[in-house]
């Protein structure tokens, strides 16, 4: 049998090991917030008006449809406004 000195230190605790639930409630927690700070990332980035309002136009033109510039830009803004409305209401 090995013995451990302890020479002046203090002694040796116990770990505390979380219950199982409070673990879940954790980690789930853990997820939930890195998804929205994810997906505010991405919203912040990638849903320019600018980039949408271009995207629309193109596929407008496409189609031999006439619009204004200013409604393709409320399009746009309208689309953005949507995306954070989700992430707003899942927040």
């Amino acid at each position: 049998m090995v013995q451990i000195k302890n020479a002046g230190r203090l002694p040796l605790q116990r770990v505390h090991k979380y219950s199982s639930p409070r673990r879940l409630w954790h980690w789930t927690n853990t997820f939930v917030i890195s998804g929205l700070l994810l997906t505010v990332l991405v919203n912040s980035t990638i849903t320019e008006n600018s980039a949408i309002a271009s995207l629309l136009a193109e596929s407008i033109q496409k189609s031999d449809a006439v619009i204004s510039d200013q409604s393709v830009k409320s399009a746009a803004q309208a689309m953005v406004d949507s995306f954070w409305f989700l992430l707003v209401y899942f927040g």
